[in-house]
């Protein structure tokens, strides 16, 4: 079932998402951006909304009338270091393989991270310094050691629920219910 989006909710979201990828004021624009999909979380004027693949996008409306579930289809352009990544490139893998020790498997689950995330860890790909995914390899070593119905060790420093996909912090979040 889709939603009718009135062109006042339209232009306000699309200007909302301009301001939301907008980055110093010397950036270019590098690509369009659209997007169709439902709302799936609202927190204060944050709006996260999912598209048919799964792919997310948080951005910030004014709008007071959205509701979870709600359809929409987002315009706008983004700015290099903001475009949606479907997978990295053959010089990025071996770079985070080869140069920052990174499991393959840790490396493919990169471009299913949150569009913050995402963005992060792309730009500390192109600064092309390892020491910056300390973090990424702590926190994706920590979620793999994890099981079922087992107690949950501490966290390492450093740990980061963002570097875990949707499915993942599903994952995470049934570990901890179960723990003893």
């Amino acid at each position: 079932m889709r939603k009718k989006i009135g062109k006042e909710k339209m232009f306000l979201l699309g200007i909302a998402l301009i301001f939301f990828f907008a980055i110093p004021a010397f950036s270019f624009p590098a690509a369009e951006f659209q997007m169709e999909g439902i709302v799936t979380n609202i927190n204060g004027n944050l709006v996260t909304i999912r598209d048919d693949k799964g792919k997310e996008v948080t951005i910030e409306v004014s709008v007071n009338d959205i509701k979870v579930g709600d359809r929409f289809l987002l315009k706008g352009q983004l700015f290099k270091s903001e475009q949606m990544r479907s997978e990295l490139t053959l010089q990025e893998v071996e770079f985070l393989t080869n140069q920052c020790h990174i499991n393959l498997s840790d490396v493919n689950i990169i471009p299913q991270l949150q569009q913050q995330t995402l963005t992060k860890v792309i730009s500390w790909i192109e600064k092309k310094d390892c020491k910056l995914f300390e973090s990424f390899k702590a926190s994706r070593a920590y979620y793999k050691q994890l099981k079922l119905r087992a107690p949950v060790p501490t966290p390492p420093l450093g740990w980061e629920t963002g570097f875990l996909t949707n499915g993942e912090f599903n994952q995470y979040m049934n570990i901890l219910g179960a723990a003893p």
